[in-house]
């Protein structure tokens, strides 16, 4: 487990200084690439499993601000025209 941890702690570093202090990996806007890394991280932040092993990974997602910050904007982006109570069975 902790082997998978650590590549798991290195995928995000290297994801993180990817993206650096850009709004997108390539810029201003968004390519195929962005929609790739949104839907993990995404699920990383978001919707992950309940449980520690999930939380202790959402832990180390925590660390790199950018990545929190690039899945929150596209996160904005693409919900913005949801129902704010909208649910699966809806």
């Amino acid at each position: 487990m902790a082997e998978r941890i650590e590549q798991f702690q290195d995928g995000l570093a290297a994801l993180s200084a990817l993206l650096g202090s850009r709004s997108f990996l390539t810029g201003d806007q968004p390519v195929a690439a962005d929609a790739v890394m949104f839907a993990f991280l995404d699920n990383l932040f978001f919707d992950g499993l309940p449980g520690a092993v999930s939380q202790a990974y959402r832990q180390l997602g925590l660390r790199h601000a950018n990545l929190l910050a690039f899945t929150e904007r596209l996160r904005g982006e693409l919900y913005r025209h949801a129902p704010q109570n909208a649910t699966a069975e809806s």
